[in-house]
């Protein structure tokens, strides 16, 4: 754990809010033993090669555990507060029950369903090619969830780096 996501934990107000975030903490590390994790938007983001995969909050009377690329977990019905799929987010309570190990699995299911590499071929730039409008590549590129491009020669294929 960072220092900065330690003294995070650490400044909470709340003892049990404490337990719980050292709890979960716990759990995404099981999950995804070499994330790494900072504090952006003054709360503990949790981060598998460079891309979000969990965020920690605290409220008044819960904490927050959201997970992102969450669209392909299995999990159990009313655990996850209504919202998009690719993101899930559960509110803990005082004194409410939570399997931490299911959550584990959770967690890791997500992060492991991030694909690899896809190759796409955007345009070869030959004879009779058509372009993509920029309109239509960005929706390609959207739909396979595109965070970190490749640029090569137009003559070679386009890999896109996907989370």
């Amino acid at each position: 754990m960072s220092q900065e996501v330690n003294d995070y934990i650490e400044q909470i107000a709340q003892p049990w809010q404490v337990e719980v975030c050292r709890a979960l903490d716990e759990a995404i590390r099981q999950a995804i033993p070499d994330a790494t994790d900072r504090l952006q938007y003054g709360k503990p983001h949790y981060l598998k090669n460079g891309k979000y995969a969990c965020v920690l909050g605290t409220a008044k009377g819960w904490v927050t555990l959201t997970i992102f690329n969450a669209a392909a977990i299995d999990a159990p019905d009313n655990l996850f507060e209504p919202g998009p799929p690719d993101r899930r987010t559960i509110k803990i309570k005082p004194g409410q029950e939570l399997d931490y190990g299911q959550l584990a699995t959770l967690i890791g299911q997500a992060a492991s369903s991030w694909p690899g590499l896809i190759l796409m071929v955007l345009r070869s730039g030959g004879p009779g090619s058509k372009r993509l409008s920029g309109a239509s590549m960005a929706a390609a590129l959207k739909m396979v969830r595109v965070t970190q491009p490749l640029a090569v020669p137009r003559t070679q294929a386009y890999l896109p780096f996907l989370r």
